[in-house]
């Protein structure tokens, strides 16, 4: 989490096939598993791309 001079507001950054990226969205994907055991198949961030400033999507495959 990091404050932007532009707009004075705190964002949150990750980093992800060697992207940097300002998150505006996870979606997590879940299929079957137990309440404090999911069995999460993927997640997706959505964000802009800080070195080109385009929007991107990256999706995490989770085993």
């Amino acid at each position: 989490m990091k404050k932007i001079d532009s707009d004075q507001k705190y964002h949150v950054f990750v980093s992800v096939n060697q992207k940097k990226i300002q998150v505006e969205k996870i979606f997590v994907r879940i299929e079957g598993g137990f309440f404090w055991l999911p069995n999460v198949k993927y997640a997706e961030v959505t964000g802009i791309e800080t070195s080109s400033n385009k929007i991107i999507t990256e999706r995490m495959l989770l085993k």
